[in-house]
């Protein structure tokens, strides 16, 4: 009952556990600036932290691609997908 991330890293890859007691909900949010990202994050219930799951360019998204996303992590999950503020720099 966890969700395992894992990250490749410059000298190899890392592997994250998050045990779902302490999962909140699954956030979205868009950046902006040169390089534009949806950003896709676990937030916990300890103090609302936030860890990235994962990013797409912006290049690579629109409304379908971001809705089918949503949906799947909903259902993979269990968690509802909440979109948080977005951010323009």
């Amino acid at each position: 009952m966890e969700i395992d991330v894992r990250y490749n890293a410059f000298f190899g890859q890392k592997e994250i556990s998050y045990p779902v007691a302490f999962i909140d909900n699954i956030s979205e949010r868009r950046r902006g600036g040169k390089s534009p990202a949806y950003i896709y994050s676990i937030v916990t219930k300890a103090g609302n932290k936030k860890e990235r799951l994962f990013k797409i360019p912006e290049r690579y998204m629109n409304k379908e691609k971001q809705f089918i996303i949503k949906n799947k992590l909903e259902t993979l999950t269990g968690f509802k997908v909440v979109t948080s503020r977005f951010r323009f720099f």
